[in-house]
C-alpha cells in the first residue's frame, strides 16, 4: 500500500542549485558523460579554474565557455594556451619555410642587395651625368655657345634630381 505524503511534514533539503537557468546545471557524472572525461579530469579542471555551481553540480554552459573560450573577450586558460600553441607552431613553420628558401637560393642576403644597389646607382649616376656631355658634343657642330648652355641646363637638372633623391628619397620637379 502506498503511503500518502504528509503535507505538514518539514520540507526535504533540496540538493538542486538555485540558478537563473537550471537547465544547464548537471551532476558530476552527467557532466563527465557530456564531455567524455573522467571525474578526475573534471576535478583537475576545477583546480585550474573551471566554474562549479556547488558540490557535485556543474553548469555545462559556463564550462563550455571556460574550456573552449566561447565568450568573446574572456578566453579561458585552456583556450589561451591552445591559441598560443597554434601561433607558435605557425611562426615555427614560417621560420622553417624561410630557412628552406634560403637553402634553395630564393633569398639573398641584405649585404648582397646593398652592394648590388650601390653598384647600380653608381652606374645610373654616371649615365645621367653623361647626358649633358653627349648633348653638348652633338650640338657643338651646330653652335658651340648653344652647346655649352644646353650642357649646363641638362647637368643642373640631373644634379638637382640626384641631390633630391639622395637627401629626401623623392624627386619634385621645379616649376618654370
Amino acid at each position: 500500500m502506498a503511503r500518502k505524503k504528509n503535507i505538514d511534514s518539514p520540507p526535504q533539503k533540496d540538493t538542486q542549485i538555485t540558478t537563473s537557468d537550471k537547465s544547464w546545471v548537471y551532476s558530476t557524472s552527467e557532466t563527465c558523460q557530456f564531455f567524455g572525461v573522467s571525474a578526475e579530469t573534471l576535478s583537475n579542471w576545477e583546480k585550474r579554474g573551471a566554474p562549479k555551481e556547488g558540490y557535485g553540480k556543474w553548469d555545462i554552459k559556463k564550462l563550455v565557455e571556460w574550456k573552449y573560450g566561447a565568450s568573446a573577450g574572456d578566453k579561458s586558460p585552456e583556450a589561451r594556451k591552445l591559441a598560443a600553441d597554434a601561433d607558435y607552431r605557425e611562426a615555427k613553420a614560417a621560420q622553417e619555410a624561410i630557412k628552406l628558401a634560403v637553402a634553395e637560393g630564393r633569398y639573398i642576403s641584405a649585404g648582397q642587395v646593398t652592394a648590388d644597389l650601390k653598384r647600380l646607382f653608381t652606374v645610373l649616376k654616371r649615365s645621367l651625368m653623361a647626358i649633358g656631355h653627349d648633348i653638348a658634343t652633338e650640338l657643338n657642330t651646330l653652335d658651340s655657345d648653344i652647346a655649352l648652355v644646353a650642357k649646363k641646363v641638362v647637368d643642373d637638372a640631373v644634379y638637382n634630381a640626384l641631390s633630391q633623391l639622395a637627401q629626401k628619397g623623392e624627386y619634385i620637379q621645379r616649376k618654370k
